[in-house]
């Protein structure tokens, strides 16, 4: 029983870094992303996440020394924690907006 669910657990890891992928290309297709702040957010973020999840998943595969695996995960985590920091930096200033424009529409 517990080798099912860690092969189900396996199997959702895969199809969750497919999702990654295949939200970017079609983002990147179908969307005019680099015309808002907010796009451009959004495709670094999943575009973040899709490396880490594809190195995730590949690192099995790849046999590599420590300290190069050490370094790759670094620059990955480091990577995905100025793309949260970018968020909720975002969010704020979104906020903030929101708020000025609602106290302004009260004023008038």
């Amino acid at each position: 029983m517990v080798e099912i669910i860690h092969r189900m657990g396996t199997y959702g890891f895969y199809l969750t870094t497919v999702g990654f992928f295949v939200f970017c290309v079609l983002f990147y297709i179908l969307a005019d992303w680099r015309a808002t702040e907010m796009g451009r957010h959004v495709m670094t973020f999943m575009t973040v996440c899709t490396v880490i999840m594809t190195y995730s998943t590949l690192y099995p595969l790849i046999h590599m020394p420590r300290a190069v695996s050490d370094v790759i995960r670094f620059f990955l985590l480091w990577a995905l924690a100025a793309v949260v920091w970018r968020h909720i930096q975002l969010l704020l200033k979104a906020q903030k907006e929101s708020r000025q424009r609602r106290d302004r529409e009260r004023e008038e």
